[in-house]
C-alpha cells in the first residue's frame, strides 16, 4: 500500500538495492521532476524511448501526481518492454545518501524520500540523480572524458573521467550551479570568497573554451551570492524557509 493523499508515503519496507539488475541492457523507467513537467518514460537498450508521458506539477502534493504518472506508464508498457530499474533525474543539489532533491529552483519536494517513493511505487531498483550529473554521462564517451554544462531552467554539470562520473566529497562535483548553496559552516569566514572563486572558474572555462557562453553561469553566482552569504552567516535560507542548521 502508499499514500494517495496527505504527507509521502515513508518506510513502508519495499526494499532499495544497492545493485540494479543483472541484464547489460534493461529496458529503464526513466523520470525526470522539471520545472514546468514531470516527465515519466521507458527507454529501451537501443536507447528509444518507448510509452511515455507527462504532467503539469501541482503546485501541492507534487508526489501524488508523480506516483500516478508512473503507475499510467508502467500500465501502458507492453510485458516485453516492461522496465527493470528506474532512474530519477531533477534539479539538485541531491542528497544521494537520504535519496532527496534540494533543489532551488523547484519547490514541493523538500524532504520527500524520492527514491523511496519512486522504488515503492514502481518495485523497482531506483536511483537519483541531478540533471547535470545525468546529461554528463549520457553524453560522454565510453572511457572518455568530459566536462557537461547544463543550461535550462537551472545551471547545473558533471565531469567524467574514464567514463566515470567524479562525484567528489559531497557528491556534488562538476554541478556549477550548486556550489553557492552552502556546505559551508554556520559564520564561516571564507563565505565571501566563494563567488569570486566561481567566477574564476567561469573565467578559467571560457579562455580554455570549454564554455561557449559563460554568460548564465556568471548570472546564476551573482543572483545567489547574497542569498548563500545570509544562509551561512544565519543557518538560515531566506528563500526556502529551512531550518537553521
Amino acid at each position: 500500500p502508499r499514500s494517495r493523499t496527505g504527507s509521502p508515503p515513508v518506510g513502508l519496507g519495499v526494499a532499495e538495492p544497492d545493485e540494479g539488475p543483472s541484464d547489460a541492457t534493461p529496458h529503464v523507467l526513466a523520470v525526470d521532476l522539471g520545472v514546468r513537467h514531470l516527465v515519466a518514460g521507458v527507454v529501451g537498450p537501443d536507447g528509444e524511448v518507448g510509452v511515455r508521458d507527462r504532467v503539469v506539477p501541482p503546485t501541492r502534493q507534487p508526489w501524488v501526481a508523480l506516483t500516478r504518472l508512473v503507475d499510467r506508464v508502467l500500465a501502458a508498457t507492453p510485458e516485453e518492454s516492461r522496465p527493470t530499474v528506474c532512474g530519477v533525474t531533477g534539479p539538485g543539489p541531491v542528497l544521494a545518501d537520504i535519496g532527496e532533491f534540494r533543489s532551488v529552483t523547484v519547490t514541493g519536494w523538500e524532504g520527500v524520500p524520492i527514491r523511496r517513493l519512486v522504488a515503492e511505487t514502481t518495485g523497482l531498483p531506483t536511483v537519483i540523480s541531478s540533471t547535470g550529473h545525468a546529461h554528463a554521462i549520457a553524453n560522454a564517451p565510453d572511457d572518455g572524458h568530459l566536462i557537461g554544462l547544463y543550461l535550462g531552467d537551472q545551471v547545473d554539470g558533471g565531469i567524467v573521467r574514464d567514463g566515470q562520473l567524479l562525484s567528489g566529497a559531497n557528491g556534488h562535483l562538476g554541478a556549477f550551479g550548486h556550489l553557492l548553496p552552502g556546505w559551508l559552516e554556520r559564520k564561516d569566514p571564507r563565505a565571501p570568497h566563494v563567488a569570486p572563486l566561481l567566477h574564476a572558474l567561469v573565467d578559467h572555462l571560457e579562455e580554455e573554451h570549454v564554455l561557449a557562453n559563460p554568460f548564465e553561469m556568471r548570472a546564476a553566482i551573482e543572483s545567489t551570492r547574497d542569498e548563500f552569504e545570509v544562509t551561512v552567516r544565519t543557518g538560515h535560507n531566506p528563500h526556502h524557509g529551512h531550518r537553521p542548521k
